[in-house]
């Protein structure tokens, strides 16, 4: 039976797994042509990500973050502390993208710089990841369950 941790581990490598899945539809979206069919699943798949950040975000507050039990780690309390910080900012931007996706949608004008805004904020999500896997490694934590 899992313990209580063991389950938010598991929830963690989930959502992380799901995250990864949804950069990639992402990626494929922005590289077609955008027109309405696309823009739709643009959409849907940033909706999605909005939906799976927030409950990382959770998980981490409940203090379950990196796989780790942060009570054991205090010395790097203001590492997590970082790092979520990031986690918001990269959320937040997602959010703002969104906003902007769905207001102005297949204006041409805009449609250029949303393609980069969101391949810019892809990167961030992948550099914000790279930072948290770089802390567990440095912890000896293994990130990804079997």
């Amino acid at each position: 039976m899992a313990t209580g941790i063991d389950a938010k581990t598991q929830l963690l490598n989930n959502y992380r797994t799901l995250e990864y899945i949804l950069l990639g539809d992402l990626r494929d979206v922005l590289e077609e042509e955008l027109d309405q069919s696309n823009l739709t699943w643009m959409t849907a798949i940033i909706d999605t990500l909005l939906t799976t950040l927030p409950r990382e975000l959770d998980l981490a507050e409940s203090g379950q973050y990196l796989h780790l039990n942060q009570r054991d780690f205090q010395y790097h309390r203001d590492e997590f502390d970082s790092l979520l910080s990031e986690k918001h900012q990269v959320y937040v931007k997602l959010r703002e993208l969104r906003t902007e996706l769905v207001t102005r949608g297949l204006q041409q004008e805009t449609i250029a710089r949303l393609k980069h805004d969101l391949h810019t904020w892809m990167k961030d999500l992948i550099h914000h990841h790279r930072n948290e896997r770089h802390l567990e490694t440095r912890l000896g934590v293994n990130s990804i369950s079997a």
